[in-house]
């Protein structure tokens, strides 16, 4: 044979075999393993629909109706970002058997589209269902307004929100607190629903504090925060101050108003210690008792705090005391401040008082030595005896 007549052999046997080999491609499915499925015999299913789509989390399944009498071995759902995905892509396995099938979709991408079909194998091959596609969520996206008409008690900032992660905006406003990265667990405005830029309030703050703010927007997937604030309220006046202090003690259940004499107002009284009874002094008597008077200089802070620069403030201011030398003073119950005088003439010797005095039952609007003016006093009081 010839060098030509064998090329010509050779040429004819390949095209034979390449033939034989479509042929056989158009009886059945080729599986992803390669097999040839001659006879149809792969499961026939359905891919259920795409549900609890999340940033990175979706649900899908699958319904296989026809075994083709060779029985499941394999079945769940297979995705990717291109189109008709296989079991050589990411997959779930869920079991064997026919019927339906739930599937958990996880590790995906925000903001990504995926395809995703359900499949099922036998001793044949695999089947798929119909693909499906959908694009997973992703967070809003928002920042914090600044913040602007800061006051003793409230300021004013807001948000804007410019994408709302594919998903509706359900809540929005802003968070606040004294601690860094406030959340909606913390103090919080409800600003409305959807996208697009909106002021909130911000009320009820402590003067001269500190705080820190953001923006937050909800949708169902969860919520996500803009960036954050900081800053601080004004101090109040200081009569405005103690005004305050002591309009919150009158409203504390813990206390009890006691109204003067003189008309000029009340002090509030807590009880700490029970005495022996008996008769209240006279406006005239005199008697001796124990007791210790102080305010501070800002009701908003604690007794010492540690301030904004790192330097320990001593805040309660002791002005006058009988516990230095723990020696009881005697004097004439008509000789003290309005609402010292009030609280002795309806103690019982042997009580204890802690007593509120409003600016107006103690020293007034001027003062007295290192004691400013409209300043709210607090006494602890023990009466010893009366004279």
């Amino acid at each position: 044979m010839t060098t030509i007549k064998k090329i010509y052999f050779y040429v004819l046997i390949l095209t034979g075999s390449i033939l034989l080999f479509l042929n056989s491609c158009e009886k059945g499915d080729i599986d992803d393993n390669g097999g040839n499925n001659e006879k149809g015999d792969v499961p026939v299913l359905s891919t259920t629909e795409i549900t609890e789509i999340t940033n990175t989390t979706a649900t899908s399944g699958g319904i296989i109706t026809d075994d083709k009498g060779f029985a499941v071995t394999s079945r769940g759902v297979c995705w990717s970002t291109n189109e008709n995905p296989s079991i050589r892509d990411n997959k779930t396995v869920n079991g064997a058997g026919g019927g339906s099938f739930i599937s958990s979709i996880n590790d995906l991408k925000p903001g990504t589209r995926y395809y995703v079909r359900s499949y099922a194998t036998n001793s044949k091959g695999t089947g798929y269902g119909m693909a499906m596609s959908f694009k997973t969520n992703y967070d809003p996206i928002l920042t914090t307004k600044e913040i602007t008409e800061i006051n003793h008690t409230t300021a004013t900032s807001g948000g804007n929100i410019t994408d709302d992660g594919g998903v509706s905006i359900i809540a929005r406003g802003v968070v606040w607190s004294k601690s860094e990265n406030p959340s909606i667990s913390d103090s919080k405005t409800d600003d409305g629903e959807g996208m697009g830029s909106f002021t909130s309030k911000i009320v009820d703050l402590d003067p001269s504090s500190t705080y820190y703010v953001r923006a937050y927007a909800t949708n169902s997937v969860g919520t996500v925060y803009g960036n954050q604030f900081v800053f601080k309220t004004l101090e109040l006046p200081w009569r405005e101050s103690n005004e305050i202090q002591f309009t919150k003690i009158t409203s504390s259940p813990q206390y009890t108003k006691l109204s003067s004499l003189s008309g000029k107002g009340h002090v509030m009284y807590k009880v700490n210690k029970v005495g022996e009874g008996g008769s209240s002094p006279l406006f005239l008597d005199e008697v001796k008792v124990q007791y210790t008077g102080w305010y501070k200089n800002n009701w908003e802070k604690s007794d010492s705090y540690i301030d904004d620069h790192g330097n320990a403030i001593n805040n309660k201011v002791v002005f006058d005391t009988t516990s230095k030398n723990n020696i009881p003073r005697t004097f004439s119950v008509n000789g003290v401040i309005d609402g010292f005088s009030t609280a002795l003439q309806h103690m019982k010797v042997g009580d204890i008082w802690e007593i509120w005095v409003p600016w107006e039952l103690g020293y007034g609007s001027s003062g007295s030595g290192s004691i400013p003016g409209y300043t709210t006093l607090v006494f602890e009081i023990e009466l010893m005896e009366i004279m």
